[in-house]
């Protein structure tokens, strides 16, 4: 909540966005990491479906993380002038 006493809206804006952008960077290298059954074959029959839950799990966390994320911006940036740094990611 932006108030008097509280941190500047500048600085939470700039740094919410700042989170965003490097949410989106780290779900986007999660894509890229090389996930492939023969890493976990010698770690036994169930390893590279453990493997995947666990990674689709990971994934569903870091998007939730994002979306969450992207709505405080959202809800910070109302009515307002984008930041400079705002416009090249949600086009205003």
């Amino acid at each position: 909540m932006v108030h008097l006493n509280g941190t500047g809206e500048t600085t939470l804006r700039r740094e919410y966005y700042d989170f965003y952008k490097a949410l989106c960077k780290a779900e986007s290298a999660m894509h890229e990491v090389t996930f492939h059954a023969r890493d976990y074959y010698p770690l036994g029959e169930n390893a590279f479906s453990d493997a995947l839950e666990e990674r689709r799990e990971m994934m569903v966390s870091l998007v939730r993380l994002r979306q969450y994320i992207r709505r405080h911006v959202y809800e910070l940036n109302k009515g307002k002038e984008p930041l400079p740094e705002e416009e090249l990611l949600f086009g205003r």
